[in-house]
This record gives C-alpha cells, structure tokens and sequence, in this order.
C-alpha cells in the first residue's frame, strides 16, 4: 500500500509471485484530503477462490475494503468486515462507484 501513495503516477505497482496480482493501483484524495479512496484490479489467475481481508499503511491510521449501496437516490459506503472474496480465474477492479479501500487517517495528503 505504501507504493500507491509514493509512486508516480505512470508506475505500476509490482505484484506479488503467485495467483494473486494487483494492477493499476491509484489513489484519490477527499476534499478534505484527511482520507482517500484506494483503486486498483485484482486478478486471481489460481484454480482456488482467495479473500482480500485488509490493508495497511505506514502513512494511514487505518484502511477499511468498501462497497457502495444505493439507498433511494444516494449511495452509501459499506463496510466489508469479512473482506470480499476473490473467486478464481478471476478479475475484479475495485473503482470510484463501487468496491474500493477507504485509505483514513492519512499522515499528509495524497497528491
């Protein structure tokens, strides 16, 4: 996580050996620049379903995996306790709108 938050934008974050790859990882700040919202595609090229169970960084107080539910005209974030499960030979892209990291907390803004 420290990457998306110190990297160039143009870099990638590098994956991880194995069936789990996480690509195109970014961050946008809040207005308030006291949280940010954490993107990124997570590909699970494994025959076996996995779990993104949390996140951490150095340079926030926490981070929480988000999904976002439409109550009437507005949407609301919700938090996942349990994670969200990866099923296998799968892509699943976590963006604005819709599951992402609520980066909280942050130590000094996301540019």
């Amino acid at each position: 996580m420290l990457n998306w938050l110190r990297r160039k934008p143009e870099q990638s974050l590098p994956g991880a050996p194995g069936p789990i790859e996480v690509r195109e990882a970014w961050a946008r700040s809040s207005v308030d620049h006291s949280a940010a919202g954490g993107f990124f595609t997570i590909v699970n090229k494994g025959d076996a379903p996995d779990r993104l169970m949390a996140a951490t960084s150095p340079v926030a107080a926490r981070i929480e995996i988000h999904a976002i539910k439409v109550v009437g005209a507005d949407i609301a974030m919700c938090p996942l306790a349990d994670g969200i499960a990866i099923q296998a030979a799968s892509t699943m892209t976590f963006k604005p709108r819709g599951y992402h990291l609520l980066i909280a907390g942050l130590a000094a803004p996301v540019v």
